[in-house]
């Protein structure tokens, strides 16, 4: 019996995990706002400090990851708002961030965060010619996967600069889109849980699951694996961002029309 206890309280100190430690972890209970500080007015930029390990962007309970930085290397992102968090036990400083084209934003603890705009500029530093070759010719292929779509090199532009999140214009990514193209409807799809090397078959297998995308900047439940003979003239551009060895090569689609 005392074994038995012994190992409870061993168990239960193992899950005992500091609150900003979580970025590598999932949040098991949630957290509520005691304090806010608004930066509307002025929105400094942050960037991650760390390119390398993964720093979760998260819900304002803190119990939903949202997205990774390392999957922004070259974002700057704006604060909105500094908030203190608690659960009754732990308490700490979060900022509430977006990124310039405002279709990413979340909570990010303050100390994975640096001050200032992002000065990496390259979105593939360690491609290879090859592999950019290898992305091109891939990126055409992708369009391949929608049927009577008419390929876009403006929208080819918005895809690089939404996935390595350059600096837009004023305006969100969709009112850019419709006042460039003179469209209504504005599809953006991630492609989401690629593995390097990038191949169609890979992105294809990604399509056909349901995923979250922006329609309009509206973030809605989309298959779109069963829609794709479903856009004969939409405009569409395609990108993708993949080094040689990278772990986590980003692909995107925007239709319009």
């Amino acid at each position: 019996m005392k074994k038995v206890i012994g190992s409870l309280i061993l168990g239960i100190a193992a899950v005992g995990v500091g609150f900003a430690s979580q970025n590598t972890t999932t949040a098991k209970a949630a957290y509520r706002t005691i304090k806010t500080t608004s930066y509307a007015s002025t929105t400094p930029a942050y960037h991650a400090k760390s390119l390398t390990t993964s720093t979760y962007m998260w819900n304002s309970t803190h119990t939903k990851k949202l997205h990774n930085l390392k999957n922004y290397p070259r974002t700057t992102w704006y604060l909105q708002k500094s908030v203190k968090l608690t659960n009754g036990k732990k308490t700490a400083i979060y900022y509430y961030l977006k990124n310039k084209s405002k279709s990413a934003s979340g909570y990010v603890w303050h100390g994975y965060l640096a001050k200032g705009t992002n000065g990496n500029t390259d979105p593939n530093p360690s491609a290879t010619l090859a592999t950019r070759t290898s992305n091109a010719t891939l990126q055409n292929q992708m369009r391949t996967l929608f049927p009577g779509t008419v390929h876009s090199t403006t929208l080819d532009k918005f895809a690089n600069e939404d996935l390595t999140d350059s600096v837009l214009q004023d305006g969100t990514l969709t009112q850019q889109i419709q006042k460039a193209l003179n469209v209504h409807d504005v599809y953006t799809i991630k492609v989401k849980g690629l593995t390097a090397p990038v191949t169609l078959a890979k992105i294809k297998t990604q399509l056909s699951r349901s995923t979250s995308v922006r329609k309009n900047e509206e973030v809605i439940k989309y298959n779109a694996g069963t829609h794709l003979s479903n856009f004969d003239s939409w405009y569409i551009g395609t990108n993708i961002v993949s080094s040689a060895g990278e772990d986590n090569p980003l692909a995107e689609v925007i239709l319009a029309k």
